[in-house]
């Protein structure tokens, strides 16, 4: 419902099962309810933003200070991203950043630093004139790890069924399963939202992406769950490694053994507590997968990895779905809403620490109706942005 203002009334009624809420304020009881217990040979404690210690029984130096949040994107190899990205800019503009100014970083080949025409303004430059927030931007080059250079060399790695995707789109889902976590502009953020560059959002985002993560208490936040991720992605191959990971390693997962097989967090929208993804746990495990070459022999991507990762170390309260802000639009299909729970059950449901976002009614069997009365982005127009007053950075 619309108040007086044009915003929405918060619904009235449960927006979420109320054992996951309790979960999610408690915390594990080994960590002081304030944090959550992740798995290993020696068990260890995420604080909450607010907590820190051991046991999570002290306050964070971060305590009572806003969240540092950043928008990710990656822009590589053909320049044909580009169009994409300045397309998905604009709607973020309007969608977000007029009434969230964080900041947005862009990760990009060096091609992207050159000239867009002869006296005219390069890509970057180009980015920055559509974007209301000062934009920062991180030169990177995707290659092979070191160890499997020798190997792919003499037998190039298809990417198993998906052999016609390019070699760069098998470097970009690398990078967001390996080379992002250990970059390290990371380090200078609590949150950072990671979108696809193809990912237009059309309505407005009236919630605060990364403060949900902080009042959540979510190590992993994403807008669309799939058990029916497509077996020839790497699905098996990755869900044995990951088993033979833990074996290793002496210790259980925490939730892999029910997630169905080809599980996966779709990764158009994900969203990171930075502590977390770059932690010691959750970086030796990326590195034992990166070391299979399951991202290019199987064109394992990153929404599996995330999943894989999650389930191996931490409890499922630990993680946040955001929802009612779509429809959006992910390379021109239009996307609703997705699966809340990780049991096979299909129960579909507003974001509870975001009712303003809730647009749809829906039934577990994909079945919505929509509200009447949403309103549109703020800002009248998704056709031009106003440009950043800060010059754009080079990381």
């Amino acid at each position: 419902a619309l108040s007086s203002q044009g915003r929405r009334d918060p619904p009235s009624r449960a927006c979420a099962p109320p054992e996951l809420d309790q979960r999610r304020r408690r915390g594990d009881a080994a960590c002081s309810g304030r944090g959550w217990l992740i798995s290993g040979r020696e068990p260890t404690c995420h604080c909450f933003y607010e907590a820190a210690g051991d046991d999570c029984s002290q306050a964070s130096p971060r305590d009572g200070l806003p969240v540092r949040g950043a928008v990710v994107y990656l822009m590589h190899g053909d320049t044909r991203y580009h169009e994409n990205l300045v397309r998905a800019l604009n709607h973020l503009s309007t969608a977000f950043l007029e009434q969230f100014p964080y900041p947005v970083i862009v990760f990009h080949s060096s091609n992207f630093a050159e000239r867009m025409r002869p006296g005219g303004p390069t890509y970057l430059e180009e980015l920055q004139r559509v974007c209301i927030v000062p934009l920062k931007f991180a030169a990177i080059e995707l290659e092979f790890r070191d160890s499997l250079k020798e190997r792919f060399a003499k037998d190039p790695p298809t990417g198993g069924f998906f052999g016609g995707h390019s070699m760069n789109y098998k470097h970009m889902g690398r990078f967001f399963q390996y080379y992002m976590l250990r970059h390290p502009v990371l380090r200078d953020f609590d949150y950072v939202w990671r979108l696809d560059g193809d990912l237009d959002l059309v309505l407005g985002v009236p919630c605060d992406i990364f403060d949900i993560m902080r009042r959540s208490h979510a190590v992993f936040g994403y807008y669309y769950y799939t058990d029916w991720e497509d077996s020839r992605c790497g699905v098996v191959e990755g869900r044995e490694a990951a088993f033979r990971y833990a074996e290793d390693r002496g210790f259980v997962p925490n939730h892999l053994g029910i997630m169905p097989v080809p599980s996966a967090y779709l990764g158009f929208w994900n969203v990171f507590d930075v502590r977390f993804w770059t932690s010691e746990k959750c970086l030796d495990f990326s590195d034992y997968m990166d070391a299979t070459g399951l991202a290019y022999t199987t064109r394992m991507g990153e929404q599996i990895f995330y999943a894989l990762t999650t389930s191996l170390l931490v409890s499922p309260a630990a993680l946040h779905q955001y929802a009612g802000v779509g429809p959006f639009y992910h390379r021109g299909n239009e996307i609703i809403m997705g699966k809340r729970e990780i049991n096979g059950v299909n129960l579909i449901r507003d974001d509870v620490f975001c009712p303003e976002a809730s647009e749809w009614d829906c039934d577990d069997f994909f079945e919505c109706k929509e509200r009447e009365g949403r309103p549109q982005a703020a800002g009248a127009s998704l056709q031009g942005g106003k440009g950043g007053e800060t010059p754009w950075e080079e990381l």
